[in-house]
């Protein structure tokens, strides 16, 4: 993955997180549409800014953005 697709897809899960955040994995589901992503691809950036603290789980395991 380039870094300009990675940083696509990033940008495409905090805007998710952000405004479509509920615990069905809506905002998982808008990312995909958004950054025209596969769900392997989101995850496995989802959890490389995990590890970076960039998100985090809160409550119910919902992500949120690191401020």
């Amino acid at each position: 993955m380039t870094d300009e697709r990675a940083q696509i897809i990033d940008a495409a899960i905090r805007d998710a997180i952000e405004n479509h955040l509920d615990c069905d994995g809506g905002w998982l589901r808008e990312a995909s549409k958004q950054a025209d992503a596969d769900l392997p691809a989101l995850q496995r950036r989802f959890y490389k800014m995990l590890s970076e603290h960039t998100v985090t789980l809160g409550p119910g395991l919902v992500p949120q953005l690191v401020k």
